[in-house]
């Protein structure tokens, strides 16, 4: 973006095509309801990030994190009383789709302080690869926020009770993830573009 758009909004225009598109393909959502807190919520899935690993694919990749991250600061409460992030898919992580690069520069953009991420969730159906690769996640978003995530496995139903227990319902989250709301990341994305966001 450069230092002429340090103090310039950013809007879906200065997101390329590519870019719009990996938006719109949905490896961020924010969620239109929030936790029972007034946290806004944000569902990740791994299968949606784009990165073929390299440097060009990594920036497109941040470039729309860090529009999602500022989307969800429109929020007032939202600035106050933060977000939580869900990570999830309901298919099989496979350990070559992890980036270590690319979660190294997501962290940076997530948690840099401008944004209070106050918990993080990781959904998987079964641990496989996940028990390796959580480790090295954790290791690579520091200290200050490891205390900040919760793991869980088992049945999608399974994971949406405990994500219930810490505040959020089942309506307020995506179809695909098991929850109530069916929500379409396309029509999110015309409705900033018609409103100039």
């Amino acid at each position: 973006m450069g230092e002429e758009g340090t103090f310039h909004r950013m809007t879906l225009n200065d997101l390329s095509p590519l870019e719009q598109d990996i938006l719109i393909s949905g490896p961020f959502r924010l969620m239109p309801d929030r936790d029972k807190t007034g946290r806004a919520i944000i569902v990740s899935d791994r299968f949606k990030w784009y990165s073929n690993k390299t440097d060009e694919s990594r920036r497109s990749m941040l470039k729309v994190v860090f529009y999602m991250a500022l989307a969800s600061l429109e929020d007032e409460e939202v600035q106050r009383i933060g977000v939580v992030l869900i990570f999830g898919t309901s298919q099989i992580v496979r350990y070559d789709m992890f980036d270590r690069k690319l979660t190294r520069q997501l962290a940076q953009v997530i948690f840099p302080g401008f944004i209070h991420m106050n918990a993080m969730h990781f959904c998987y159906k079964g641990l496989g690869v996940i028990q390796f690769l959580v480790p090295i996640v954790l290791y690579i978003i520091g200290s200050d926020y490891r205390e900040r995530v919760q793991i869980h496995t088992g049945t999608i139903q399974d994971m949406i009770s405990k994500l219930e227990e810490f505040g959020m319902s089942a309506s307020s989250l995506p179809t695909d993830i098991g929850g109530g709301l069916a929500f379409s990341q396309k029509d999110w994305v015309e409705d900033r573009r018609k409103r100039n966001l």
